[in-house]
């Protein structure tokens, strides 16, 4: 189960790294053709491992890595189910140290101004706030293709 999982994304880091945009653009065509919670759980804790496996080896995120994964990430800050709106916040937490707070704030924002959702607008300014506490507001606000 999970130990393995830990595992095989410890002992097979080096190849999902070089593959990391193709493992994005899966995913995301997985969360499109379909949008279970159980596949989104397994997807999201994936992620999770992933990302922290990333952290802990002071990756940084490519740019057309980032701009595969992050605007599917920051569209389910809302989600209804807690667990998974946990594990969003948390990878966008870690994503701060892949690809640098002002680009999450960015999609973070994006996600805020394309949500039609009150109670996912609402979650976007808590996590943005937090980020704010974390970093300066100058450093987050210094992405300029906010939209």
């Amino acid at each position: 189960g999970d130990v393995y999982k830990r595992q095989g994304v410890k002992s097979e880091l080096e190849g999902i790294v070089d593959l990391l945009d193709l493992i994005f653009k899966w995913i995301l065509t997985r969360l499109v053709d379909q949008n279970n919670t159980q596949m989104l759980k397994g997807i999201m804790n994936f992620l999770l491992l992933l990302f922290k496996q990333l952290e802990n080896r002071k990756y940084k995120m490519l740019e057309f890595e980032a701009v595969v994964i992050m605007p599917m990430l920051a569209e389910r800050i809302g989600a209804a189910n807690p667990g998974i709106k946990q594990q969003v916040r948390e990878i966008l937490k870690i994503s701060c140290e892949l690809c640098g707070p002002e680009k999450v704030a960015a999609y973070i924002v994006n996600s805020l101004e394309s949500s039609n959702n009150v109670k996912a607008k609402l979650d976007c300014l808590t996590l943005l706030k937090e980020l704010t506490s974390k970093y300066s507001a100058d450093k987050l606000l210094m992405q300029k293709d906010i939209r």
